[in-house]
């Protein structure tokens, strides 16, 4: 059985191989008839799709180097279309005719048509085709593209051949409009990945404005299908394209076109198919850039991404998708947890492991798991410090409402002491009740021998006297006389004088007809005393100290 498998394809490939010959023949005797070229042309297409074989064997021949001169020379613009036409198959049939193809020169007249406007949008739109192919998983056709210029020509074409006021699929000049921005933007996705290119990435960060734009005004899937696609392939491992596409704001309008979308998805099966590939050009975004996740968490993209796993409209495909995205938004960012755990996303997540219609999303969700357990066990260890430091916090508030009580409870004795003493009088020592006792009775007795001699004497207080004042001080407890008690009229009493405003008041009244004479030794006149017959003399004269 095997056997007869291998001679059929050996019969098939024998029989492409004279039909090329054939083919070939023909192009060459007729090259001056275009209807035959094309004939025979789109003949080797019909060949090369169907067996990869026959176009290793017509390079072999020298066909892929005439239809090559063919497409570049200056034959009738149909006839280029054809042979335009006809490479694109044999680049995406051989890699053998791919590798071939890709020459300096090749670029250089391709991208002519592209950018010559007197040239048809058919020529164009097939132009790109053959760049496409030749960029496609191929990194000397990234190179050669970036190389020659090609790739700031499609960019420019990128940007202008779609204005955002222009979007209406009704007029049939924007859907052949559509046709080329939509080869040039897959052009551009194969020019920056598989393989990756970073040259190639870095170059096309300058058109992520414009997709940013048109994202914000259509959600049709024609722009936003090939604008998601061309998004993941330029961010795709490199954290430099994303954190610039994050900082546009790029990541906020997937979000809100995710959530746009989300919201028609229980009413439209292409709107929940278009959600799908927005979330794989966010997942793109933040795979690389952790803090892109914050952003996400800002929008609520997680409880979005649940609505999308619970659809029944997505194949196991599609949710592995949607699950991956939501195992990097919650790997970085603990509030896209705290969605998930608010919306039910734990107990979902526990019983898509069980049930056999998810069995492939097995490994991401034990990824989502796992970050779970991380974010409980660090939310506990938040909890316990969060703890200790109200209940250090509390015992703070406890001692400081002690000593306000201490402090209210001493301030209310002292209220009442000082109450009380006001209530009772001021208190006094015996030492000072008893000198108070003393000048009293020493008040009372010069009274009295005032009174006696009929006249009126100031009298200072006992307290004042200099026997007192001595007694205060620690001195002589005995009056400072400057002897012991003399007779009044004879000799000074006392050694201190008074000022004559007060001899004045200590002079006595008219009536009693005592006359007031200086005491004798006085030159001065500064000391005076009070004199009086012997038969009237008294034994104590006071006098008052100034």
């Amino acid at each position: 059985m095997q056997g007869k498998k291998m001679e059929d394809k050996s019969t098939e490939l024998t029989c492409a191989k004279i039909d090329m010959d054939i083919l070939l023949k023909c192009i060459k005797e007729q090259v001056n008839n275009p209807p035959a070229v094309k004939s025979a042309l789109l003949s080797i297409i019909s060949i090369c799709q169907q067996n990869s074989s026959a176009c290793t064997y017509f390079e072999d021949i020298g066909g892929l180097k005439l239809v090559r001169d063919l497409a570049t020379s200056c034959v009738h613009s149909m006839l280029k279309e054809v042979a335009l036409h006809t490479l694109l198959s044999l680049a995406n049939s051989s890699v053998p005719c791919q590798q071939s193809l890709c020459t300096p020169e090749l670029f250089d007249k391709i991208i002519r048509f592209v950018g010559d406007k007197n040239y048809s949008m058919n020529l164009q739109i097939v132009s790109v085709y053959v760049l496409l192919a030749l960029v496609s998983k191929n990194k000397t056709g990234q190179v050669l593209l970036r190389e020659t210029g090609c790739i700031f020509i499609l960019q420019k074409l990128f940007r202008s051949t779609i204005a955002k006021s222009e979007i209406d699929f009704s007029s049939e000049s924007f859907k052949k409009k559509h046709h080329l921005w939509h080869v040039i933007c897959h052009t551009l996705g194969a020019a920056v990945n598989n393989p990756q290119n970073e040259e190639n990435q870095k170059i096309c960060c300058s058109i992520l404005p414009h997709v940013k734009v048109l994202l914000e005004v259509c959600l049709k899937p024609e722009i936003v299908r090939p604008l998601c696609l061309f998004v993941g392939l330029t961010m795709a491992e490199n954290s430099l394209t994303q954190e610039f596409f994050i900082s546009i704001g790029g990541l906020d309008v997937l979000s809100d076109v995710l959530i746009k979308l989300t919201r028609e998805s229980h009413q439209s099966i292409s709107s929940a198919k278009l959600a799908v590939n927005v979330t794989n050009a966010i997942n793109v975004c933040i795979a690389d850039n952790s803090p892109g996740s914050v952003v996400l968490a800002r929008h609520h993209v997680v409880p979005k991404l649940l609505t999308l796993l619970l659809l029944e409209s997505l194949n196991s495909g599609e949710k592995t998708s949607v699950m991956l995205t939501l195992a990097y938004c919650t790997a970085a960012c603990e509030e896209n947890l705290h969605h998930l755990l608010q919306n039910n996303g734990l107990n979902f997540l526990i019983d898509s492991i069980s049930d056999p219609c998810y069995e492939a999303l097995g490994n991401i969700v034990f990824i989502v798991l796992y970050n779970c357990k991380i974010f409980a066990k660090k939310l506990l260890s938040h909890l316990v410090m969060y703890a200790s430091e109200v209940s250090s916090k509390v015992e703070k508030i406890e001692k400081a409402l002690d000593c306000l009580k201490k402090r209210r409870d001493s301030i209310s004795k002292e209220q009442l002491k000082r109450k009380e003493e006001k209530e009772q009088g001021p208190e006094t020592n015996s030492t000072d009740e008893d000198s108070l006792l003393k000048g009293n009775d020493r008040e009372k007795d010069c009274q009295k021998q005032q009174y006696e001699l009929g006249g009126w004497v100031h009298l200072p207080p006992a307290s004042s006297l200099p026997g007192s004042q001595l007694e205060s001080s620690g001195g002589n407890s005995k009056w400072a006389f400057s002897s012991e008690y003399e007779e009044i009229g004879s000799e000074h009493v006392f050694g201190y004088s008074a000022p004559a405003v007060e001899n004045k008041a200590l002079q006595p009244p008219k009536e009693v007809g005592l006359p007031v004479t200086s005491a004798p030794g006085d030159d001065d006149g500064k000391h005076h005393g009070v004199e009086r017959n012997s038969s009237s003399r008294s034994p104590c004269t006071c006098r008052q100290e100034r």
